[in-house]
């Protein structure tokens, strides 16, 4: 088995691991390194999908994806409880009756991430293997460059157009980001390649964590609105209420403000592959 197989082997392993663990029980900790660990198979998958044309990546990524998007419903909610917590200004009686709407629906999405971690059955390796290999053998180097100069291409293009990004655009940004970062890596411990030098300093690093945290301040303002179009409240909480949603929305104002000067900063900065 050559090393990448045996990476991807071992991290499907563990991602079957982790989800039979979960099933029994869903902690923060551990449902929070199974999404680590399935968004940088994601992005390998991805890659041998654009290397080659007949890798069948959304037939070995589905099953994956329904722990991903399953699990994601389950962070969401870890996510709104820490915001609502740790807002300070938030009025307390608004936090406590909130709270509690939210740990009723956490545990109701804790047991649906148990539920269906027990019925889904992940593909064994044997059949991801058969579809691995032929992939793994066009990862040329001519493949390679092709594929982090069109991730580079994309990347630059939304940096470059940063402050008239859609929600939806930085959070593929996001995304984007995060998986040019994993395969860089990925291509250079076991395929022996070269990617070329990108910037992975603090300033990326920075720009990655900003726009998480503004997706988080985001997807929390879209769930306290729907919560509070939909929850029964006293007029007196739900004012209190909608201030704490201008609050929030104030501070992704505030995100997407810094990330236009980050990004803006981070295009500056990237450095052109070494030709091979």
């Amino acid at each position: 088995m050559s090393a990448l197989l045996e990476h991807l082997h071992d991290r499907c392993e563990d991602i079957a691991q982790r989800v039979e663990r979960l099933s029994h029980r869903c902690e923060q900790e551990s449902l929070h390194r199974l999404r680590v660990d399935l968004k940088k198979l994601r992005a390998a998958l991805r890659l041998l999908r654009a290397v080659d044309p007949d890798f069948p990546y959304k037939k070995m990524y589905v099953r994956y994806r329904r722990v991903f998007a399953q699990g994601g419903l389950v962070r969401e909610l870890q996510l709104q409880l820490r915001l609502l917590a740790s807002d300070t200004k938030a009025d307390p009686a608004f936090v406590q009756q909130y709270s509690r709407h939210l740990q009723q629906q956490y545990a109701v999405a804790r047991g649906g991430f148990r539920a269906m971690a027990r019925t889904t059955k992940l593909l064994p390796w044997k059949r991801l293997a058969a579809r691995l290999g032929p992939a793994e053998a066009r990862c040329t180097p001519q493949r390679l460059d092709r594929y982090f100069l069109a991730m580079q291409t994309r990347i630059d293009q939304c940096l470059a157009a940063i402050g008239r990004c859609s929600a939806e655009e930085l959070h593929d940004l996001r995304k984007a980001l995060k998986d040019d970062e994993a395969n860089r890596k990925l291509t250079t411990h076991y395929l022996h390649f070269d990617p070329g030098a990108r910037a992975t300093d603090r300033e990326l690093e920075e720009l990655i964590d900003k726009l998480g945290d503004w997706h988080d301040h985001l997807i929390a303002a879209q769930r306290l609105k729907a919560d509070l179009l939909t929850s029964k409240w006293s007029p007196e909480l739900r004012a209190a209420g909608t201030t704490l949603l201008q609050r929030w929305r104030r501070q992704c104002g505030r995100y997407r403000k810094e990330l236009n000067v980050l990004g803006k900063q981070q295009l500056t900065k990237q450095a052109v592959p070494a030709s091979r």
